[in-house]
């Protein structure tokens, strides 16, 4: 059959397969998470929060940008601690005008990687909504700043923060450093959820989707991709997932 279905798909010209196959793997989920109000990311953390959302969470929003994230989730979660992570100074100062100060909101002017100091963020403008810690493709010498960076154990142990129910990371190739500068969380299993984005940006850091689902599976977690608000389980790795367009993805700690 698979030998008939490939003769038969032969006559479609090259460059409309390809946009045929783009459209089917947008359908599944790949590819569809760059926006947040229109990724069914939203919808999915809503889901699995759906009978907790009065009890006491704790969410961390790693690469927050301007707040789109956190701000779709706080009227849903009252009693919830929201800690967000945007180190790129003027990107920061509209996070921080979108979401007034509240008990509820803690908003850290730096960066989450493997270790901490300080280190060169790259941007694509001044206020931009892709800066990273590596040079991308797309950013431009003339914004780099200096910025300060620490780990994700220092700042749970500096806030005496005793679990984080999701780990929402978004930060342009810079996933693995992250959960690399939190292993002793990960180890102690103090993480209940980690939602990453995995897209055009792991090209530039050279960080493979191999990579991330090795290192979160050593820690017992299960990797499902983010369809559409659904979640669909990936069972083993396959190379089909090494697609660099943004796509959504949760990890579960069982």
């Amino acid at each position: 059959i698979r030998r008939i279905i490939v003769r038969v798909f032969r006559i479609i010209p090259f460059n409309l397969a390809i946009k045929g196959i783009r459209i089917l793997l947008e359908s599944q989920g790949m590819g569809s998470g760059a926006q947040v109000y229109k990724s069914g990311e939203i919808e999915a953390i809503k889901n699995i929060f759906a009978n907790q959302n009065h009890h006491e969470l704790t969410i961390f929003d790693v690469g927050a940008n301007r707040g789109e994230y956190s701000k779709a989730l706080i009227p849903q979660f009252e009693h919830t601690k929201f800690h967000l992570f945007e180190p790129a100074k003027r990107t920061f100062e509209v996070l921080d005008q979108a979401l007034p100060d509240s008990p509820q909101v803690e908003k850290n002017n730096i960066a989450l990687g493997r270790i901490s100091g300080k280190r060169e963020l790259f941007k694509e403008g001044q206020i931009s909504r892709i800066a990273s810690l590596s040079k991308l493709s797309v950013t431009n010498a003339i914004y780099t700043e200096l910025v300060e960076v620490t780990t994700l154990d220092e700042y749970v142990h500096m806030h005496n923060i005793k679990k984080i129910d999701l780990l929402k990371i978004d930060v342009e190739g810079h996933e693995l450093d992250v959960l690399y500068g939190g292993s002793s969380l990960l180890s102690d299993n103090k993480i209940r959820f980690i939602q990453f984005e995995f897209g055009e940006f792991n090209i530039d850091t050279r960080i493979t989707f191999q990579e991330l689902f090795t290192y979160l599976k050593s820690f017992g977690y299960t990797t499902y991709i983010v369809k559409h608000g659904r979640l669909v389980e990936i069972h083993v790795y396959d190379v089909i997932y090494e697609y660099h367009s943004a796509t959504n993805y949760l990890a579960v700690n069982h």
